[in-house]
């Protein structure tokens, strides 16, 4: 019984020298890694803020090694930076029906391929290592005039000025008793970003 117990002490004893000698052995690889990793994970960000604008600027894209000299964030030589915007997405792909038929109409601006991924890969890995996205694009008005023509092009009755309807108003409007179906008097698919005039709004108890 002694013997079995000492020959069992022995046993765990090596099995504990050897796996602290394989931690001390792979501790500083797995150090390297997990920084490396890391740089990875502050670097990919930054790609993702920066893309878009120097898009917008009409300035070149930044390279893998710009951003890592800038940022001091090393990757290493072995790794490729891919940015690309998509509309590979849920919200995306369910409103696509109806952004299709939407689409076909003047001033509508609200795009779905605004999806941006970055992306670091190995070269010799088929599969990306790092992978960051984030939407690049929230239909933000990007100037004054986005603010009625985006809201313009979603009503139906904005197709009908696509066809002309205006000018038929306009003969409509010489007849005498239809002047109101002239187009300064029925202005079809109208929006007013302007605040509301006082005198406009029900200030009495019937309207709620």
């Amino acid at each position: 019984m002694k013997r079995n117990f000492g020959q069992a002490l022995v046993e765990i004893t090596l099995a504990i020298s050897l796996l602290g000698l394989l931690l001390l052995v792979s501790m500083p690889q797995v150090e390297q890694s997990l920084a490396k990793r890391w740089r990875g994970q502050q670097l990919l960000p930054v790609v993702l803020a920066d893309h878009p604008l120097r898009a917008t600027a009409g300035l070149e894209s930044r390279e893998l090694e710009d951003y890592e000299k800038e940022f001091r964030l090393p990757v290493g030589d072995d790794y490729e930076l891919d940015y690309r915007t998509t509309s590979d997405y849920a919200f995306a792909n369910l409103i696509a029906p109806v952004w299709d038929i939407l689409s076909t109409q003047r001033g509508f601006s609200l795009p779905t391929n605004n999806l941006a991924v970055v992306q670091l890969q190995h070269e010799e890995s088929e599969q990306p290592w790092l992978t960051f996205s984030r939407l690049s694009n929230a239909w933000q008005p990007q100037s004054l005039a986005h603010l009625s023509s985006r809201p313009k092009a979603l009503t139906t009755t904005e197709f009908l000025n696509q066809l002309g309807f205006q000018e038929i108003q306009s003969l409509l409007g010489l007849i005498p008793f239809a002047r109101e179906f002239s187009p300064d008097q029925l202005r079809v698919g109208h929006v007013d970003v302007d605040v509301v005039p006082a005198h406009a709004r029900c200030q009495n108890a019937n309207c709620n």
